[in-house]
C-alpha cells in the first residue's frame, strides 16, 4: 500500500489567473503541488472549494511527487503539497520546508495492473500475466512513488528480471497512463485512481495488485 500525505507549506503571495466570466477577481490564490494521480479528484475538489470560498482561486500543478518536492526544496512557492507517499513530505519536513507536524494522511493509494483489451495480458492472472507483455509502462521509480511501488511489486513477485527489458519508464504516473491510453504499451502498472476515470476505464481491463 502507498500511504499518501499532504504537507501544509507557509502561505506566500502569488499572481492570480483571470477569473471566469461573471466572477469577481480572486483576492487569495492557493498554489497546490499534487501527485499526478490526483488530477481526477482535485479538479472537482478545487472547484467545490472555490464555490464554497468566494474570492479564493485554487491553482494546481501536477507531476511526480519527487519532482514536485525538488521544486519545493528549490524555493517554489507552493502552499500545499499532496504527495503520493510519505517519503518526500518527510524529507521536506526534515529540511525545514514545512511547519513541524503539518503532514496529514489523506488517503490510501492502490496499484493496479492494466492491460489493453487487445493485449495478450490478462490482469486477472496477476503479475505473472506480464510474461506475455511486449511493453509495460511504469512511472520512474527515482521520483514517482507509484513507480517505486511497481518495481517493488515486480521484485516481490519474482517477475522483475523477466520483464525489466520490456519496461517503458515514464516521468510520472500520468504519463504512464497516457501511454497506455494511446496504445503505446499493452500493459501498465498504474494508480487505481487513473484507471477508474478517463479512457482507461473503458479501453482496457485491470486488477488490483495485492497490497502485500
Amino acid at each position: 500500500m502507498l500511504s499518501w500525505r499532504t504537507v501544509a507549506l507557509p502561505l506566500v503571495a502569488l499572481a492570480t489567473l483571470s477569473p471566469p466570466e461573471g466572477r469577481a477577481a480572486p483576492t487569495v490564490s492557493i498554489a497546490v503541488a499534487a501527485a499526478s494521480d490526483l488530477r481526477p479528484a482535485l479538479a472537482d475538489l478545487g472547484a467545490a472549494f472555490e464555490a464554497a470560498h468566494p474570492g479564493v482561486l485554487v491553482r494546481v500543478s501536477y507531476g511526480a511527487s519527487g519532482a514536485l518536492a525538488a521544486q519545493i526544496e528549490g524555493g517554489a512557492p507552493f502552499d500545499l503539497f499532496f504527495s503520493a507517499d510519505g517519503v518526500d513530505p518527510a524529507r521536506l519536513l526534515a529540511a525545514g520546508r514545512a511547519p513541524p507536524g503539518s503532514d496529514t494522511p489523506y488517503a490510501i493509494g492502490r496499484l493496479v495492473l492494466w492491460a489493453a483489451r487487445t493485449s495478450a495480458v490478462d490482469p486477472s492472472a496477476g503479475l505473472a500475466g506480464l510474461a506475455r507483455a511486449r511493453r509495460i509502462a511504469i512511472a520512474n521509480p527515482r521520483h514517482a512513488p507509484y513507480g517505486r511501488a511497481a518495481e517493488a511489486a515486480l521484485r516481490k513477485s519474482g517477475m522483475y528480471a523477466d520483464v525489466e527489458g520490456r519496461l517503458v519508464v515514464a516521468e510520472s504516473a500520468a504519463q504512464a497512463a497516457a501511454w497506455a491510453a494511446t496504445g503505446n504499451v499493452d500493459a501498465a502498472l498504474l494508480p487505481h485512481s487513473l484507471v477508474l476515470a478517463g479512457p482507461l476505464a473503458t479501453s482496457g481491463r485491470s486488477a488490483l495488485v495485492p497490497a502485500e
